[in-house]
């Protein structure tokens, strides 16, 4: 008989495709890859790893800024140290100018002393002048009533010569005891004070 020429394949279609005459073969795209287990872990992981960076960058601006705090704080106290220090050097500079002050004066009155003792006590014996050892004009002698030099604030005036300290009054002899700081009481306490008496 009479072959169709339409063989077992022929016509075959559906889903999978079509073969055709010309050989063709249309595929459908394979469905969507649903999201695994696997994903989401490192999803996960990959957001606890950004929490955890941005903690430990909290926690090292933190610590910064403690260290900051601590290092101004250290500064601050080293700054008032410092300045304690040189205060009390201060302090000590002023005692040791003060005590040499003293020092020298007491060897000028030594040396006054020791020359006035030697006069016989006449009225015209002359006197040195004594230097303040203590107060505010420590290391000062006040003008002698034989020089051309005004009185100071005090208006204390060393007398020249014994007779001149003699004479001394009581506002003189004040005045001379407010310029050494010295009681003078009366004409024996001064002469006892200057080497004469």
């Amino acid at each position: 008989g009479v072959s169709s020429g339409v063989g077992p394949m022929a016509g075959m279609g559906g889903r999978g495709g079509t073969m055709g005459g010309a050989g063709a073969v249309v595929m459908d795209p394979p469905p969507p890859r649903k999201r695994g287990h696997m994903d989401e872990m490192g999803s996960a992981d990959g957001m606890s790893t950004r929490a955890q960076k941005s903690e430990v960058g909290a926690i090292m601006q933190r610590l910064d800024a403690m260290a900051a705090q601590q290092m101004q704080q250290l500064n601050q106290r080293m700054d008032a140290m410092e300045q304690r220090i040189e205060d009390r050097i201060g302090g000590l500079e002023q005692k040791v100018d003060g005590l040499t002050a003293t020092v020298q004066a007491a060897c000028h009155n030594s040396q006054a002393r020791a020359f006035n003792s030697r006069g016989q006590g006449r009225a015209n014996d002359p006197l040195r002048p004594l230097q303040a050892e203590s107060g505010p004009k420590v290391g000062t002698a006040p003008p002698s009533t034989g020089s051309s030099r005004q009185r100071n604030h005090y208006g204390a005036q060393f007398p020249a010569t014994v007779g001149e300290a003699q004479k001394l009054d009581s506002l003189q002899l004040a005045a001379l005891s407010e310029f050494y700081n010295v009681p003078f009481p009366d004409y024996a306490a001064f002469a006892f004070f200057i080497g004469c008496a």
